[in-house]
């Protein structure tokens, strides 16, 4: 496997906003917290893909709310464009 370094530019404070999400989380490494990170996009983007809504949800006060992010609303526009165009071109092989 081929490794390839990422290097990133950040500000001191955004910075900090990562190595306290590391201390919350228990990482040692950055490497271990975007690895992380980039699973979770993965997993949420094929949710989007899907159609299905991304949540946090509080059982005791029975409410969610829905996250919300442009690349999400993004992956379902498209997903649902592929998904019509798809559809039609079915109708017109049977019509």
């Amino acid at each position: 496997m081929t490794k390839t370094r990422v290097q990133l530019d950040l500000s001191s404070e955004r910075l900090k906003e990562l190595d306290d999400l590391m201390a919350v989380c228990g990482f040692e490494t950055r490497k271990e917290l975007f690895n992380n990170a980039l699973s979770f996009f993965e997993a949420v983007v094929e949710e989007a893909r899907k159609g299905n809504d991304i949540a946090a949800v509080n059982e005791g006060a029975q409410t969610y709310s829905k996250l919300v992010l442009p690349a999400l609303a993004q992956v379902a526009r498209r997903a649902h464009r592929d998904r019509a165009t798809a559809e039609q071109e079915r109708l017109a092989a049977h019509g």
